[in-house]
């Protein structure tokens, strides 16, 4: 399942921050593009439609905590 994070709304240090975080739950590879990071969950211990809507939501809200932050 593939995951594309639009830049202008999700920072490329929380994508890699959580996949860096799933990493005992799932195989998250990312490439990136200049206006965004794609996501693609190989493989999950979970359903990946659940690893995915968990995944994301996780993403949004290093995103969320990283800005308050700065």
């Amino acid at each position: 399942m593939t995951i594309r994070f639009d830049k202008t709304l999700y920072s490329e240090k929380a994508v890699k921050q959580a996949i860096a975080d799933y990493a005992s739950l799932a195989v998250i590879t990312m490439t990136n593009s200049p206006e965004c990071c794609v996501c693609t969950i190989v493989q999950s211990e979970y359903p990946i439609e659940t690893t995915a809507l968990e995944f994301s939501n996780y993403v949004l809200n290093l995103t969320v905590m990283g800005e308050k932050k700065e």
